[in-house]
């Protein structure tokens, strides 16, 4: 830590208090959305709220909003730790909010420019001291899932609790992808390959004769009514997939709704649509900082496949980033083969857990791993004896 500064951890337990500080929260949020406290704070109220009214105080189950605005000696916020506690297969863990099926990437601790540090090994301390306990219980297990290897505040929190005695596990997940964007459409065209140009080219074809229309819905009026719509066709390519879909989860479905809502009222999202006739083919939820447009979720109607919606759809949802000036369109994690073919870029994500230096979370830790093996082992097993 910084020699000059002593810092110090305020507790809040409740969304209410976190609010109070929605500006310096998301002025540190900076260029990624899923920090911010539109998304954070919906999926509390979806989440953390409906498992709390569904846990009895005797279950030892009910989670707790546990986070951390940190501030230095003089009483300025420097950061804040955006997280929560819940019992899992771990134990008692801390977990940031908006993990699990939101799916939110490139996550991290808030801090001011060059607190990054500070920050991180400040949570360190906090997440493993008496007071914590105190208030939260002893914890087991602390998880952070969607960091980039490069990302300081985790670093930082890590390499402080890995000197305090915690084991640190770090296994890679699916990548998120970015595709840097140029100042007009042709160049972009022109740098994409020729097969993906193609699809391109044929994309322009079927918008200019009329067999498709594109249109933006921007505001949260006309965003209300297109919303069952856009849910349909989300479930109806997952389906095809032969995947759940993730609005078969009523929770997911009102977080996801209540952060589209207000992150449209504030201008950070929109939803491109493709029309033929007067059916919606395909869909793009989009949300947006001040130089990057995040392509979050999408949707296709897999009877219209002859039109290859998927492609349609990111054609002109490209496009129209490139020409609102966005520098980068990123299309989040998620390691499907279309995205390179974007010029978009791999980057790592990586879930990293640390496990308390006591019995209980060491004997979670070896239960855990040796289940792992277990199953790998009757894995290669079976497949050897299906040669």
């Amino acid at each position: 830590m910084s020699q000059s500064s002593v810092f110090v951890v305020e507790p809040k337990t409740g969304w209410d208090q976190v609010l109070q500080y929605a500006r310096p929260w998301n002025e540190m949020s900076a260029d990624n959305f899923m920090l911010s406290t539109f998304w954070m704070g919906n999926w509390w109220q979806a989440f953390g709220d409906h498992l709390e009214a569904l846990a009895t105080p005797s279950s030892g189950s009910r989670p707790k909003l546990a986070v951390g605005r940190v501030l230095d000696n003089d009483g300025r916020d420097c950061g804040f730790v955006p997280g929560y506690v819940s019992r899992t297969l771990f134990g008692r863990t801390y977990k940031l909010l908006a993990s699990g099926s939101a799916c939110s990437d490139y996550m991290r601790l808030l801090s001011r420019p060059s607190y990054s540090s500070d920050v991180g090994e400040t949570a360190a301390e906090w997440l493993a001291s008496k007071s914590f306990q105190q208030q939260f219980g002893r914890l087991d297990t602390i998880e952070i899932e969607g960091s980039t290897s490069e990302e300081n505040s985790i670093r930082c929190m890590v390499d402080r609790l890995a000197k305090k005695g915690w084991a640190i596990e770090v296994n890679p997940i699916e990548g998120a992808w970015r595709t840097s964007l140029p100042a007009s459409w042709d160049i972009f065209e022109k740098s994409i390959h020729k097969s993906r140009r193609r699809k391109v080219n044929k994309a322009k074809r079927l918008l200019a004769d009329g067999t498709v229309k594109f249109s933006i819905i921007n505001d949260p009026e006309h965003m209300e009514m297109f919303w069952p719509k856009f849910v349909a066709l989300h479930q109806k390519r997952r389906a095809a997939l032969g995947q759940a879909g993730c609005f078969v989860d009523q929770r997911f479905f009102l977080f996801l709704y209540n952060a589209t809502c207000r992150m449209m009222a504030a201008r950070r999202a929109w939803i491109s649509v493709v029309h033929q006739g007067n059916d919606a083919i395909a869909a793009n939820l989009i949300f947006t900082s001040n130089r990057t447009a995040f392509m979050y979720q999408s949707g296709m109607d897999t009877d219209r496949m002859d039109l290859e919606p998927g492609h349609l759809i990111n054609t002109y949802s490209i496009k129209a980033a490139i020409e609102s000036g966005y520098e980068v369109f990123d299309f989040l994690r998620g390691d499907e083969p279309y995205k390179e073919g974007w010029n978009a870029d791999r980057i790592p994500l990586f879930r990293t857990r640390a496990f308390a230096p006591h019995f209980a979370a060491r004997l979670r830790q070896t239960a855990i791993a040796a289940g792992r093996s277990l199953k790998a082992w009757s894995a290669n097993l079976t497949n050897f004896a299906r040669q």
